[in-house]
């Protein structure tokens, strides 16, 4: 993957007050489709980086699902592969 510049990452417990298993699998499947990073158990933490111009689309679309809770870092060109590195960091 090439290096993108990337306006926020994001953290997100998988695990949260009120998410029941199907809110689990749709968040499963935003994370992939912004190329981010969950483990297949339903415990953990979700990484993701989103480009600026869609910062606002994804909180739009991770509360809609139910995920009111997680952790927001400003960072730029961080490739998938360097994503944990990243937020261990922070």
């Amino acid at each position: 993957m090439t290096e993108v510049n990337f306006g926020s990452t994001f953290r997100i417990p998988v695990t949260q007050p009120g998410v029941n298993k199907a809110k689990k699998v749709k968040l499963k499947g935003l994370i992939d489709s912004y190329g981010g990073l969950v483990g297949t158990g339903n415990t953990g933490y979700a990484r993701v980086s989103v480009p600026n111009e869609k910062d606002e689309s994804f909180l739009r679309k991770l509360k809609s699902i139910g995920y009111k809770v997680f952790q927001v870092f400003e960072g730029e060109n961080i490739s998938r592969k360097s994503l944990d590195d990243y937020i261990k960091s922070c």
